[in-house]
C-alpha cells in the first residue's frame, strides 16, 4: 500500500548534480504509481499521488505525471474515466487540479463517484479554466440540486468549453431543471446537446426547459429528458417550445415517461407548425395507444413536418398499427 510519505524520495546529497534531477527522480517514482491508463477508479492509489504531488506545489511534477494520459495508441487522447470513487474534499482540489494538467482532455467522464458540495465546487473551477474539456458525463453520482447548480453555474463562463452535457441515473428534481433554464438563457453558454434522463424532472421541470428552449441564446439541439416522470402536461409545455422560432431543437428523446394519448396529440400539434425543427422524436415507452399513433400519423402527413425518425416502441399499440 502507497503511504504518505516522502521518505522513499530520500537521494544522497552527493548524488544530486542539479535541481532538475531531484525533480526527475520524483517524477520517475510518481510515474512508476501512477496507472497506464485513461482511468482513476477506486482500487488504485491514484487518488493519494495526486494528493502528494499536489501539496508539492510543483508544476513539473504535476505536467510529468500526467503525461501518461496525452496520448492513446494513435497518439491522440480524448477521454479520461473517474470510476467509483469517494472524493473526499481533501482529495478534491488535487485531483482536479491534476485533470487541468491533461492536454486534448476533451470528454471528462464521471460513474459511480461521491462527490460533496465541495468537490463539485472544484470540479466547476476546472470546467472554467483554460482547457480543452468539451463533453461532461456524470452517471450514478447521487448529484442533488445543490451540486448541480456548481455546474450549472460554470456553464454560464464565458471560459467554459462544454457543448455536451450529460448527467444521468442522479437525483436532479424540477429545481435543478430551473437552474438549467437559467443557464440555456445565458448568451455565454455553449451547450447544444443535454442528456438528464433518469432523473426526477416532472412536469414542472419539463416548463422550465421549455421555457430555456424558446430563448434566442438557447443552443440546444438534441435533448434527452427520458425517464423523469413527464405526463401529457409536460408534453404540451414541449409541445408549445417546438412551435417557437426561437426553438433549435431537432432531436428530441421522451422514452419511458407517461405522456399518454394527450402527449401525442400536443407533439402532433408541434410536428405540423412550420416552426418546428425535429427531425427526430422518441416516444417509446409512454402508453400511447393506437389514438395517440393516429395523431401522429396525421402530423407525419403535413407539408410541414420534418420528421424522418420516429420511435413510438413499447407502446400499446395494437398489431395492425405497429405493422404500418
Amino acid at each position: 500500500m502507497l503511504t504518505y510519505t516522502f521518505s522513499c524520495f530520500y537521494i544522497r546529497s552527493t548524488e544530486l548534480t542539479s535541481d532538475e534531477r531531484m525533480i526527475g527522480c520524483i517524477c520517475k517514482r510518481f510515474q512508476d504509481w501512477m496507472p497506464k491508463k485513461a482511468e482513476i477508479d477506486s482500487d488504485d492509489n491514484t487518488l493519494l499521488v495526486t494528493k502528494c504531488v499536489h501539496e508539492m506545489q510543483e508544476v513539473r511534477v504535476m505536467e510529468s505525471i500526467t503525461s501518461f494520459a496525452r496520448e492513446d495508441d494513435n497518439g491522440k487522447y480524448n477521454a479520461f474515466y473517474l470510476m467509483n470513487l469517494n472524493i473526499a474534499p481533501v482529495e478534491a482540489t488535487a485531483l482536479f487540479s491534476f485533470l487541468g494538467y491533461i492536454k486534448n482532455l476533451h470528454v471528462l467522464h464521471i460513474a459511480g463517484c461521491r462527490m460533496e458540495h465541495f468537490a463539485l465546487r472544484e470540479l466547476a473551477k476546472l470546467l472554467q479554466k483554460d482547457n480543452e474539456i468539451t463533453n461532461l458525463q456524470i452517471v450514478r453520482s447521487r448529484i442533488s440540486d445543490d451540486g448541480a447548480k456548481h455546474i450549472f453555474d460554470a456553464l454560464t463562463n464565458k471560459n467554459c468549453e462544454i457543448t455536451q452535457l450529460s448527467i444521468m441515473d442522479d437525483i436532479l428534481t424540477a429545481e435543478s431543471a430551473k437552474y438549467l433554464s437559467d443557464t440555456l438563457k445565458s448568451d455565454n453558454c455553449k451547450l447544444s446537446g443535454l442528456d438528464i434522463s433518469n432523473n426526477e424532472l416532472a412536469d414542472i421541470g419539463a416548463n422550465h426547459l421549455s421555457e430555456a428552449l424558446k430563448s434566442d441564446n438557447c443552443k440546444i439541439t438534441e435533448l434527452c429528458i427520458s425517464y423523469n416522470e413527464i405526463t401529457h402536461a409536460g408534453a404540451k409545455y414541449l409541445g408549445d417550445a417546438l412551435k417557437s422560432d426561437e426553438c433549435k431543437l431537432i432531436a428530441l428523446y421522451l422514452n419511458g415517461n407517461e405522456m399518454k394519448d394527450g402527449g401525442a396529440k400536443y407533439f402532433s400539434d408541434a410536428l405540423k407548425s412550420d416552426n418546428c425543427k425535429l427531425v427526430k422524436l422518441d416516444i417509446s415507452e409512454n402508453e400511447v395507444t393506437d389514438v395517440g399513433a393516429k395523431y401522429l400519423s396525421d402530423a407525419l402527413k403535413s407539408d410541414n413536418c420534418k420528421l424522418t425518425e420516429l420511435n413510438m416502441s413499447g407502446n400499446k399499440l395494437t398489431d395492425e398499427v405497429q405493422s404500418i
